[in-house]
């Protein structure tokens, strides 16, 4: 639709306010992205679900599940790097990185536990 009179009918001030918001809107959008995709609360549901834990999260796969990441969590407080949580946790706990921080924080004899675990939360 063209505006072609000197005065703007109101159909063409209605179009233009609406196409301003939705440029405002999507360039705020694009400069500040969705904060719950970066930012997963520690033991939540959302968390579990991210690292592809299909299991129920009640309450016994939820203490399995936090006694995994605390090891996680130690592995990446001793090696001091960001990505090591997230490479430990990924898959649900099914990686070489979760093998690596079991055995580099001196629990290889709680493998076979850890497993057991991870297999409930799967």
């Amino acid at each position: 639709m063209v505006c072609q009179t000197r005065v703007f009918p109101v159909a063409c001030v209605w179009m233009l306010v609406m196409a301003a918001s939705l440029l405002i809107q999507a360039s705020v959008s694009n400069g500040y992205p969705d904060r719950p995709m970066y930012k997963l609360s520690p033991g939540t549901q959302r968390e579990f679900e991210h690292y592809q834990c299909t299991g129920e999260f009640h309450k016994t796969n939820r203490e399995h599940y936090r006694e995994l990441r605390e090891l996680c969590v130690d592995c990446q407080n001793t090696f001091r790097e960001d990505w090591v949580l997230q490479k430990c946790m990924y898959n649900c706990f099914d990686n070489s990185m979760f093998l690596y921080c079991v055995n580099s924080s001196l629990r290889g004899d709680k493998l076979k536990e850890y497993i057991e675990r991870r297999l409930q939360i799967q």
